[in-house]
């Protein structure tokens, strides 16, 4: 049996969307902030590993430690290396496995990269590298501003007003989405002040 060297990678992130203060503190909001509009009940919504592209991470891990190292099998959630052969002449292998999915495609072939890019009318970003698309808007008060879309089913969200219920159990108004340009960083959107001085709202590929 050939050698190998496995490693195990990174586990899944769940989370889509954050709130910021300028101060670095970060809370999450129990509230309802989207409106809802569906061309078909989806039953999931998609999941990533933490690096916009992990196969190409894994592929400069090992040849930080492999430079001769090549790729010699992709699958859904792997990436087979062949690397210099053993002092004794025998084949030797780096196999790295991982939670989530690292390729896509017919043949699992084609690596993930869920960093944004420049999109067409309407859309100003998008994401189409993954088993999923993502487009998106630039302004954060310019309607449904994400569509999640896979195969001829999506999902589209749309900023509404950050409210909370008082001590009187009466809905409070905190504050509405401004018209705030995103600011791109690989696989996330970032409105700076998008609710308000102070208040940043970002979002997230996955």
């Amino acid at each position: 049996m050939d050698p190998y060297i496995i490693n195990f990678n990174k586990s899944l992130r769940l989370g889509l969307i954050s709130f910021a203060k300028r101060e670095k503190k970060r809370f999450l909001l129990s509230l309802l902030i989207f409106s809802f509009l569906v061309s078909y009940s989806l039953a999931f919504l998609p999941l990533s590993i933490l690096a916009a592209n992990p196969a190409a991470e894994i592929q400069t891990k090992v040849r930080a430690d492999h430079p001769e190292a090549v790729v010699v099998e992709r699958n859904r959630n792997s990436i087979k290396h062949r690397i210099a052969d053993a002092p004794d002449g025998r084949q030797r292998f780096t196999l790295d496995v991982s939670i989530g999915p690292l390729h896509y495609g017919p043949d699992n072939d084609q690596e993930i990269d869920t960093a944004f890019v420049p999109s067409t009318v309407p859309w100003d970003w998008e994401m189409t590298k993954a088993d999923f698309e993502v487009r998106a808007l630039s302004q954060l008060n310019a309607g449904r501003v994400v569509e999640y879309r896979k195969g001829t089913e999506w999902v589209r969200f749309q900023p509404m007003a950050l409210q909370y219920s008082n001590d009187l159990g009466r809905i409070q108004q905190i504050a509405m989405p401004q018209a705030v340009d995103a600011v791109l960083n690989d696989d996330t959107l970032t409105w700076t002040d998008g609710y308000g001085p102070g208040l940043d709202f970002s979002w997230q590929v996955q």
